[in-house]
């Protein structure tokens, strides 16, 4: 199946706006996704909206969600190439690979820790949400690092609150 025009997702857009006030909120969004036959919660898609919005007021302007949904696909695509054997479930050696070809290099304690997380029944398998989810996850924590590594030296110092704020935007 070829992926949607910018056209198509446009068109999606207007007809997702319930309001029709030109915002996807993260109940629209998770309608939207869920058409698309991927299930998240609302922290996901609010998550979603803290990472892809720029105005990060709760909402998605049209050209942030192709943005979004472009994303969204890219992560798909890349878990059916990782998924080698046709399962519609990765191993934790191909989520691996997938994240390390976006540049996430984790040790083995942070690899795993991470991949509990978003293992809600203790499979060691990770399907495509949970795959876009992971991956969101990352995104978003790499941009609160940056935000907060001055010098871009890969290392910071924070406070408690700065902790607390930095680990709020992650999830």
């Amino acid at each position: 199946m070829s992926r949607p025009t910018r056209e198509q997702l446009m068109s999606f857009f207007v007809q997702i706006d319930e309001n029709k006030n030109g915002w996807m909120d993260s109940h629209e969004l998770q309608k939207a996704l869920s058409m698309s036959s991927l299930n998240f919660s609302l922290t996901v898609t609010a998550q979603m909206i803290r990472v892809y919005g720029k105005a990060r007021e709760g909402c998605i302007t049209q050209d942030e969600f192709i943005n979004l949904f472009t994303a969204v696909q890219n992560d798909i695509d890349a878990f059916k190439a990782f998924d080698t054997q046709g399962r519609g479930k990765l191993r934790l050696d191909q989520v691996r690979q997938g994240i390390q070809a976006k540049g996430y290099q984790l040790d083995d304690t942070a690899f795993y820790t991470c991949c509990k997380s978003f293992d809600p029944d203790r499979t060691g398998d990770i399907g495509i949400p949970e795959y876009i989810a992971l991956n969101l996850f990352l995104l978003s924590a790499r941009n609160t690092f940056a935000a907060f590594d001055f010098q871009r030296t890969g290392v910071i110092n924070l406070n408690f609150g700065q902790f607390i704020y930095a680990s709020a935007n992650c999830r």
